[in-house]
């Protein structure tokens, strides 16, 4: 999976900052050897700027960190906004849903009865028969409707967005191009229901039946919906909308290899699967309620976190990854890890054994990868303390 890499770059910023924090009489030497591990993480994925939250009312913990390699770009604070990139699927999830409780879809209906035929017609084509119309807003919001992801997938022809975003910076993107993007250059995968595929496809396609629900832009319903009640004043769609505080800094520098493309209008094409800019506390809020009471009712946030299996560690729900740490021969318990993460970098997670979040961004496409087994040492060490 494009995203599973940053799971393993979560657990490094875990261990550098929680230990330090929670662990003053824990030896020198094992603090030392976790930051040296960090430092050389970070100094290979080339990255220019980090930022990390970590937050548990239980243990009274409240730690805020952000740096950035001033010669190179400027400087940054906890409260600088950064990109969220898949993030955002957990907000475009979560607006679904409020719209089902409030009666304005249904979650089980099909999505033909919300889009019109242009964006539908020829939208699944599977072994030449039309399928469009089993795919309900269920598929999308739980990635089983077997459409393709338009950002990362092998088209048939062409190339894929990532590549159009890197190749063509100036092209603004509309929702409905993105579907027309879609179904010109990919097949689907299998038939409505069968199986799993992760598709940003679906999320642009619940966003478009948000707008047509409600008559409102997907950016609007976010401000209403989420960071409104939320105050998360901070938070807003890249390129459509503008943070509520105009106090808000400009967008930590985002970083794809050798490319600087914060600024790139090609970015549009995220939209409802990835464009939304925040800040470490303004996630954190979204995070709290997206695990207590304040947004959504019980049986949506039950709803979201009905997990189905998506790799050997991970599972996903809707809108919602759940990555499983095993547990290690101490005897140290699995810890499960709840949110979601971004191709840039980004991390948004809740434990809810160790009722820590952990929200943060590393800005940048390629920070590579590391030893999954040293890091479920590392956070099962921590889950002793």
């Amino acid at each position: 999976m494009k995203h599973q890499w940053i799971f393993t770059i979560v657990m490094l910023y875990i261990a550098l900052f929680i230990f330090p924090a929670l662990s003053e009489g824990q030896p020198v030497q094992l603090q030392k050897h976790v930051s040296e591990l960090f430092d050389k993480q970070v100094h290979r994925a080339g990255v220019t700027s980090g930022f990390l939250l970590l937050h548990s009312a239980s243990m009274d913990l409240h730690i805020e960190f952000a740096r950035a390699d001033t010669s190179q770009i400027s400087a940054v604070t906890s409260d600088t906004p950064f990109y969220t990139a898949s993030i955002t699927k957990s907000l475009t999830a979560a607006v679904v849903m409020k719209l089902a409780e409030n009666g304005v879809l249904d979650i089980d209906e099909v999505i033909t009865e919300y889009l019109p035929h242009r964006l539908t017609d020829s939208l699944h084509v599977f072994d030449g028969i039309d399928y469009t119309g089993q795919i309900t807003l269920h598929h999308l919001l739980s990635h089983t409707s077997g459409l393709a992801d338009y950002f990362t997938d092998e088209p048939i022809s062409g190339s894929n967005m990532l590549t159009e975003i890197l190749q063509q910076p100036d092209q603004f993107w509309e929702a409905d191009e993105l579907i027309s993007f879609a179904k010109k250059r990919f097949s689907p995968h299998f038939l409505p229901g069968e199986g799993f595929h992760y598709s940003d496809t679906g999320y642009v396609l619940l966003g478009l039946i948000a707008e047509e629900t409600t008559g409102k832009n997907l950016h609007e319903l976010y401000s209403e919906i989420i960071f409104e009640p939320l105050q998360m004043s901070r938070s807003y769609m890249n390129l459509r909308s503008e943070p509520a505080d105009e106090r808000t800094p400009p967008m930590a520098s985002l970083h794809a290899g050798p490319y600087t493309i914060g600024h790139f209008l090609s970015l549009s094409a995220d939209w409802g699967g990835g464009g939304v800019v925040s800040t470490l506390n303004d996630l954190l809020a979204f995070s709290r309620v997206l695990n207590s009471d304040g947004l959504l009712g019980e049986s949506s946030r039950r709803a979201m976190k009905q997990w189905r299996t998506e790799s050997s560690q991970t599972s996903y729900g809707y809108g919602l990854r759940k990555w499983v740490i095993p547990a290690d021969r101490s005897n140290s318990p699995a810890i499960s890890l709840i949110g979601h993460t971004g191709a840039t970098g980004s991390f948004m997670y809740y434990s809810p054994e160790l009722d820590l979040h952990v929200i943060g961004t590393f800005n940048q496409t390629e920070t590579g990868g590391t030893n999954n087994e040293y890091l479920s040492e590392i956070v099962n060490l921590f889950s002793t303390h």
